[in-house]
């Protein structure tokens, strides 16, 4: 005779906060009970805490990158989903295609962007396009596009005399702790005049405007931004073209400027970008020595004392040897694990401690310079509220599912 095994409640949260956000959503059809627990925020968190805690064979990176699709001969911007091995083997890496499309192009853009990324969720815009900005959940198919800005002014009339433009110069995501919201914080340019910024928080469904005063321009890079510990960080420089980190507080709510280790001279003759190492804000500088051939990389890393109080930054130079045509460092996905990305369309892996090299399946890339990596993990946090719901469907070829995210014109 078989024994019925019961579960106490706490048993139950505990297996179901284990389990991929795809079983949860078939889950919810159980039950009512499940359906509360699982759109409960205690549940959301833990299953979050869970996932970011997550030990495993592999890590979940998201790597946005353009290729020429063979169909239809144009260029299209990709969302892959790469698991990557942490035993250094090739035979478990796996890559997932996401294609994203918007019907407002006529061909899909490299400057389409992932302007932040945060537990789970996607801030995704077009950089000559940035009033259209969407939050996007991939594993819990949930998009959502974010009202009109109040700040950016309508496109001014081609004969007007002394006509005033507005431009987006930089977008931010990420989380504040305190108000336990997410939000989007964007810095508008007048053209002539000023900066000025706005916030969205995610639930409000508005933008307000917030304190801004200092001048200056985000330097598109490759990698020009990092979201850490609740601060959003981009490259930027001043009107006499000194760099420095501009940094942005979810919480307070206010900016700040960090200054940068070298001289802004020397950035001419390097390209720089920025990433998270070792629990730490580093700002890539690099260059190939056309002499050597060598890849050279100075690593400069900035730590906070106890007290908050910023400590000088630390240098270690890097260079690669084994590694032709390298473009650009990516992020760093273990401590000592660099995400590279190559002039012939390859991204690897490159191991800073045993220089061991590992070529990923993601290939054909048509231009490096637009390409961007996340560290990814799944989560049941909801972006719901968007005016055009995520249409997901299997490929059929595949097997794989694909995204199409569709950016429709708003009513006049």
């Amino acid at each position: 005779m078989a024994k019925s095994c019961n579960f106490t409640d706490d048993m139950v949260v505990q297996i179901l906060s284990r389990l991929p956000p795809k079983s949860l959503m078939r889950f919810k059809c159980v039950r009512k009970l499940w359906c509360d627990l699982i759109d409960s925020p205690s549940f959301v968190a833990s299953h979050l805490s869970n996932s970011n805690s997550k030990s495993g064979s592999s890590t979940s990176i998201v790597v946005k990158h353009t290729v020429n699709n063979l169909r239809d001969h144009r260029k299209h911007v990709l969302l892959s989903l790469l698991n990557v091995s942490e035993d250094f083997s090739d035979s478990d890496d796996c890559v997932e295609d996401l294609s994203v499309a918007y019907p407002l192009l006529s061909v899909s853009s490299p400057n389409f962007e992932i302007v932040g990324y945060c537990d789970g969720i996607f801030c995704l815009s077009i950089h000559f396009c940035p009033e259209d900005i969407g939050l996007v959940n991939p594993a819990i198919m949930e998009f959502q596009l974010l009202p009109q800005p109040c700040l950016l002014l309508p496109p001014p009339e081609p004969d007007v005399a002394d006509r005033v433009d507005t431009i987006t110069n930089a977008v931010g995501f990420g989380y504040d702790s305190k108000a336990k919201a997410y939000k989007v914080v964007r810095i508008v340019k007048f053209l002539p005049g000023p900066r000025i910024a706005e916030v969205y928080t995610l639930g409000v469904d508005s933008w307000r405007e917030v304190k801004f005063e200092i001048d200056f321009s985000v330097i598109w890079t490759p990698s020009f931004y990092v979201y850490f510990k609740g601060v959003y960080h981009w490259f930027a420089t001043d009107l006499q073209n000194n760099d420095f980190i501009l940094t942005f507080d979810m919480g307070e709510e206010v900016f700040d400027k960090i200054p940068v280790p070298y001289d802004s001279l020397e950035r001419f003759a390097w390209n720089c970008s920025l990433a998270l190492w070792k629990e730490s804000i580093a700002l890539f500088c690099y260059r190939k020595d056309e002499g050597t051939g060598l890849s050279i990389f100075d690593i400069w890393v900035m730590d906070d004392s106890s007290d908050g109080v910023k400590i000088p930054w630390s240098k270690k130079r890097l260079t690669i040897e084994s590694v032709p045509r390298i473009e650009i460092p990516l992020i760093f996905w273990k401590n000592d694990e660099l995400l590279l990305a190559a002039t012939d369309g390859d991204v690897v892996s490159y191991n800073l401690r045993t220089r061991n090299l590992k070529y990923l399946p993601i290939h054909g890339i048509e231009n490096p310079l637009y390409i961007q990596a996340v560290l990814y993990a799944e989560s049941l946090v909801s972006v719901k509220g968007g005016e055009q719901p995520l249409a997901i469907e299997p490929d059929r070829d595949s097997g794989s599912v694909s995204f199409e995210m569709y950016f429709y014109p708003r009513p006049i």
